[in-house]
């Protein structure tokens, strides 16, 4: 009898252990299950603090927050919607988890945590980052100079994510202005030499240039061109030429040179290029073709459709109409068989 009673004694205090083991194993599980993440995303906003094409970058704040419950983070991925691409994740990321600044490691649109992060009820783990916008992302704006983005960031190692708010960037607003027909015809004259004018301009609402290249294309068997000066409201940039392919590049620099503080070319400001030439030969129209592209971290941009302008140059077809008048015998010496004649040539013709 009394082995019968051990025996039981035993066997319902086995069953309480695998009762207080499934037990606890529950309350873990349902205390990882319930924990409550929240994701606080702060963004560039309006157009001082828009992200440039090419200029300057946008800084983000991403706090990950652990409402409830037990979670493990590994980082962050920051996504935007719709597919775009253009916009990039700097290297110099970090993130700042219980009053400790750590370097994040950066891989595409990933941040990445050195190692996991457990985070425990009502702690939370903070990623500071950079993104600047590159030449790919200008195609896909439906129309003027700008678009609105929307990031998605996702928790890695968990389940979680949530939409930042909208932020701007914006691109530049390049364009070549010549004068309207007919004043873009310009007549010139055979063996002549001339000079052209055409303006530089950022339009309005427009983003900011500090790099950029100015092309001319025309015929050199016709003209010929042999300096271009670059006219700013402050300074002037002189440059020889020797081909009929100008190409152009201006750097920070060379913009400030011309007047634009910092080197930045900002919206609604230009300058004057004014080229310098020749006719060498008859042609009864020819033209001169000029282009303006702006360049992205050493990557020339997607020509803009009001980047490009020509300018006419007309001439009229020589027809020289030569007279001789007033035959004059100055001096002679008939016995020398030799004597010297005046003659006046009148030209009538062009």
């Amino acid at each position: 009898m009394f082995l019968i009673l051990l025996y039981r004694k035993v066997e319902i205090f086995s069953k309480m252990k695998r009762l207080l083991f499934v037990l606890f194993t529950h309350i873990v599980a349902t205390q990882a299950l319930f924990a409550q993440l929240e994701i606080e995303t702060t963004v560039p906003t309006g157009f001082d603090e828009a992200i440039n094409v090419g200029v300057g970058t946008g800084y983000f704040e991403t706090i990950v927050k652990n409402k409830s419950g037990v979670e493990t983070v590994t980082g962050i991925k920051v996504t935007p919607l719709g597919g775009l691409d253009g916009m990039e994740i700097l290297a110099n990321a970090t993130y700042e988890y219980n009053g400790t600044v750590y370097s994040a490691s950066v891989t595409g649109d990933l941040i990445q945590t050195n190692g996991s992060v457990r985070l425990m009820a009502g702690e939370q783990i903070k990623f500071l980052y950079e993104k600047r916008a590159k030449c790919s992302i200008v195609p896909q704006a439906s129309s003027g100079y700008s678009m609105q983005v929307v990031d998605e960031i996702s928790v890695l190692g968990t389940d979680y994510s949530e939409q930042t708010n909208s932020y701007p960037v914006l691109f530049p607003g390049l364009s070549v202005i010549v004068p309207e027909s007919p004043y873009n015809n310009k007549q010139v004259e055979y063996r002549e030499n001339f000079s052209d004018e055409v303006t530089i301009k950022n339009e309005q609402n427009s983003g900011k240039v500090n790099s950029l290249i100015i092309r001319m294309e025309y015929n050199q068997q016709v003209i010929s061109v042999n300096k271009i000066e670059i006219q700013g409201s402050a300074g002037t940039i002189e440059r020889n030429i020797s081909s009929n392919n100008v190409e152009i590049r201006l750097e920070s620099s060379d913009l400030e040179t011309l007047g634009f503080e910092n080197g930045i070319m900002p919206a609604n400001s230009q300058f004057k290029v004014v080229s310098y030439g020749r006719v060498e030969e008859y042609s009864a129209t020819t033209q001169v073709k000029y282009s303006v592209d702006y360049v992205a971290f050493n990557e020339t941009c997607q020509r803009l459709k009001n980047a490009e302008g020509i300018m006419y140059f007309q001439q009229e077809l020589p027809n020289p109409q030569l007279s001789v008048s007033n035959i004059l015998i100055s001096s002679g010496n008939y016995c020398g068989n030799k004597i010297v004649i005046d003659y006046i040539i009148h030209h009538n013709g062009a």
